[in-house]
């Protein structure tokens, strides 16, 4: 063993010698790009469609990891919107994310609105699936809640007016707290708090809870687009 690292050495030295180590190091660095150039000349069209592979099979498994970890987020949001249906006395929390029909908002402008998850109180059927909504039915209630956090309708006639196609996303309530759940560079959804029944609350308790709840369910959600 200590021979053939002396012969080893020996030969660097000659080689050194006639040629210099920097010159050795950039033949090694040419021959080394030109094994991996090979497959590429040899069968070009074969090398394209191995890497184009390998990259489809590595999207594949980034996508796999983040549903994995957003089936948990999901799961997690249950708890919070119960809780929050509790505290404000509720009839139904909502919980809706905005999606450009590919994934959650990252920086992409949405397209549409999904319902993700809900929690109605016992003894209330859960709402129907709803889903690729297209959310410039309701553009005035999303520039609305941007500015101001959140939006209040304490059963007023004339919000539907104001606000159009609200009631695609509202259902049959007559009274709602539409909460905005900020992302990184723009929305990620919202909540909503619906009342079947006019009665008279405390909308300034109702919508501090909300907005507090509202971070929470934010670093569940941003936290799949941060996570590596």
């Amino acid at each position: 063993m200590i021979q053939r690292i002396e012969h080893f050495m020996d030969a660097l030295v000659r080689v050194d010698e006639r040629l210099g180590l920097k010159k050795l190091i950039k033949y090694l660095i040419v021959l080394g790009i030109t094994l991996l150039l090979i497959p590429v000349l040899a069968d070009p069209r074969g090398a394209i469609k191995g890497t184009v592979e390998f990259f489809l099979e590595l999207t594949a498994e980034i996508d796999r990891d983040k549903q994995i970890q957003r089936d948990e987020v999901i799961k997690n949001l249950v708890p919070l919107l119960r809780e929050l249906r509790a505290e404000t006395g509720a009839d139904r929390a909502v919980y809706f994310e905005y999606h450009n029909s590919i994934e959650n908002e990252a920086g992409v402008p949405f397209k549409y609105v999904d319902l993700v998850q809900q929690s109605p109180k016992m003894g209330l059927s859960s709402l129907p699936p709803l889903d690729n909504v297209n959310a410039s039915r309701f553009a005035e209630l999303y520039l609305d809640l941007i500015d101001q956090g959140y939006i209040v309708n304490p059963g007023d006639s004339s919000f539907y007016y104001r606000y159009p196609g609200a009631q695609e996303i509202s259902g049959k309530s007559v009274m709602q707290v539409y909460c905005n759940i900020p992302g990184i560079q723009l929305p990620l959804g919202m909540i909503i708090l619906e009342w079947y029944d006019r009665e008279e609350l405390d909308w300034d308790q109702i919508t501090k809870y909300a907005r507090k709840e509202s971070l929470r369910v934010n670093a569940l959600m941003n936290g799949i687009a941060t996570r590596k």
